[in-house]
């Protein structure tokens, strides 16, 4: 039998679940007051106005390429600016309604004063859940979602039944059309839905799944059907920059960091919720799928390398972490504790870090001017694009330079940028955009991205061949390298062809398959400045970010001694016309570094690299290499 409660407990539940609508109250207020609208955004909407306009869903004029990460909200923003003219209102609107559908799911899930607190607190602290619950991205309609998929695993604790089940897997589907990257931390609560549905049978469970396959595997073959690729452009540009796995966990494990100064509340209580909901899972397992799913897409993120947006890809774990945490400790039953813990997340939110949730009335103008990024390139993109697109500080057009030079670019013309959202939106169909990033432009996708030690997460640049442009510009290939103009002639027939045409899934099937592999000189487009000497080396080489390569002479075992420039580290790539046989890292050391190395496997040369993240210096010298029995 559940316990009583006295008329006192009675009161004290009133009175916090008042306290509770004013949190709430004062919450909404934060949101409007912070409204704004990323520039990325502006990509989005470069594609939901060609739509409107009758050009199909493109990102430059005339090209089937899917620059947007998000199809559900793509999809929402093309019904709202229809309806209101503006996806920037539209944004704003869908934003604002998701903040408010959000809170009454909240309430409705946890229902008991003290978790409710809990979780308004973390809320109330966390800049992160505040910045983006507008932005004009997806992540207030994530988040709704989530949420909703909150009850939905409910409904399976309680009765594993289809109608459950299907709730379940049509959210799920949603939550994937709105980010396909949510895949991995909806795994562990699909693989628990399934266990509990067993006693249906596999003909019963699978019915009752099908909805929410369908329209997963719908888009995925429609977007396979009209753009050539089973997942968005940006996800090649942004996954296929060939940095090393260790390196982007190195810069995931930053962005985690950068967040914990930024905003400690939101990795505090995602990793805390992940935590605590898994100790829970006997007694609350809904709690430790929602820690499980918010651990998960945290490991996810480190390993991706994070974002350059600060907090942006913890939104899900925060939220997920906070019903967790509120779940999964029985103490925050009792109001007092919920309060104090409450009050204590929000001074930790307010108070420590550099920017508190309401700053917005008292930050410096013009707010872009400020720093607002970091040396591991991640920033606070809101402070940055407050005064040009905020609810009450910019509007729309937005207010910058970007903007101004979009609307100056005459039909026909190709102009290469590095930020292409709101220039490419401003341009409309007259021009087409060279993106460095390679978020919209699917040939530049298919390569990896200049090595450079100082780069920025979601910022790697292509590089861009001579005559590229002019390609563009005329539909004819004018790059001097037969393998670049082959493989463009693939990929134009993929994102310009007629979409049933022949040779068209000719060219995808060569893609898909690895067909088009051997068109890809990865040093050439990884190592623009590469540096070729022979050995031996006696007289000084300066080299950058894309190494020295020292011919060794017929193929063998190699054992040289080099001297380099000291005060950053190196890598040594033994290699065989071009591939990889030994790593060797060079320490780094006090000037000259003086280091033997050593290959068993036949190579043909040597190749030094700089390793050091964000060295003083962009050049560097190889002194000398010889043969170690020289």
């Amino acid at each position: 039998m559940p316990a009583r409660t006295g008329p006192g407990e009675q009161s004290s539940g009133r009175k916090a679940l008042a306290l509770v609508g004013l949190l709430a109250l004062g919450w909404l207020a934060l949101v409007g007051l912070n409204a704004w609208v990323a520039d990325d955004a502006y990509i989005t909407f470069r594609t939901v106005d060609h739509a409107l306009r009758g050009e199909g869903l493109t990102w430059n004029p005339g090209e089937r390429v899917q620059a947007y990460t998000h199809p559900l909200w793509m999809l929402l923003l093309l019904v709202g600016t229809a309806l209101l003219g503006s996806p920037w209102a539209a944004a704003l609107t869908f934003s604002f309604a998701g903040a408010i559908a959000s809170l009454g799911v909240l309430v409705r899930t946890l229902r008991r004063p003290g978790p409710l607190l809990v979780v308004f607190g973390a809320l109330l602290g966390s800049k992160t859940a505040l910045h983006y619950a507008t932005s004009g991205l997806e992540t207030p309609l994530l988040v709704l979602l989530a949420l909703l998929l909150v009850g939905a695993l409910d409904a399976i604790e309680a009765a594993a039944t289809p109608r459950a089940l299907r709730r379940f897997a049509i959210l799920a589907g949603l939550l994937l059309l709105t980010r396909m990257d949510t895949l991995f931390a909806l795994t562990p609560m699909g693989l628990w839905g399934l266990a509990r549905a067993r006693p249906l049978g596999a003909r019963r469970v699978l019915r009752a799944i099908a909805p929410g396959l369908l329209l997963v595997l719908g888009w995925v073959a429609f977007s396979l059907v009209y753009y050539g690729f089973p997942v968005p452009n940006t996800a090649y540009a942004k996954l296929g920059h060939g940095i090393p796995a260790g390196e982007l966990a190195t810069q995931g494990g930053y962005y985690v960091a950068s967040a914990a100064f930024w905003d400690p509340v939101t990795p505090l209580v995602a990793l805390a919720g992940g935590l605590f909901g898994l100790i829970s899972l006997r007694r609350r397992p809904v709690a430790a799928l929602l820690g499980a799913g918010a651990l998960v897409h945290v490991a996810y993120v480190v390993s991706v390398g994070g974002d350059f947006m600060n907090g942006r890809f913890l939104l899900l774990p925060f939220w997920w972490g906070a019903l967790a945490l509120a779940r999964a400790v029985p103490v925050f039953e009792r109001v007092p504790v919920a309060g104090a813990v409450a009050a204590a997340l929000f001074a930790l939110g307010a108070f420590v870090p550099e920017r508190a949730p309401w700053d917005v009335l008292t930050l410096e103008r013009p707010l872009a001017e400020v720093t607002h990024g970091s040396r591991t390139g991640v920033g606070d993109e809101q402070r940055y694009y407050l005064d040009a697109t905020g609810l009450w500080d910019g509007g729309h057009p937005p207010e910058h330079v970007h903007v101004r030079v979009g609307r100056s670019l005459e039909r026909g013309e190709v102009h290469e940028h590095f930020a292409v959202g709101f220039l490419g939106w401003a341009a409309e169909d007259r021009a087409y955009l060279v993106d460095a990033v390679a978020l919209g432009d699917a040939y530049l996708a298919r390569f990896p991205s200049v090595r450079d030690t100082g780069w920025r997460i979601g910022h790697t640049k292509r590089r861009i061949p001579e005559g590229y442009a002019e390609t563009l510009r005329t539909g004819e290939c004018h790059m001097s390298d037969p393998d670049r103009c082959a493989m463009w002639e693939h990929v134009r027939r993929i994102v310009r062809g007629p979409i049933f045409d022949g040779a068209r899934w000719e060219s995808l099937w060569l893609l898909h398959t690895g067909g088009l592999d051997r068109h890809v000189d990865e040093d050439w487009w990884r190592r623009p400045e590469l540096v070729e000497v022979a050995a031996p080396v006696d007289v000084p080489v300066a080299f950058g970010d894309s190494g020295v390569a020292v011919a060794l002479g017929e193929p063998g075992p190699a054992r040289v001694r080099a001297t380099l420039e000291g005060g950053v580290a190196y890598e040594a790539l033994f290699r065989r016309e071009g591939e990889v046989r030994c790593r060797v890292p060079i320490e780094e050391g006090a000037d000259p570094i003086e280091v033997e190395l050593a290959c068993d496997e036949p190579v043909d040369e040597v190749l030094l690299q700089p390793t050091t993240r964000w060295a003083e210096r962009d050049r560097h010298q190889l002194r000398a290499l010889h043969p170690a029995s020289h």
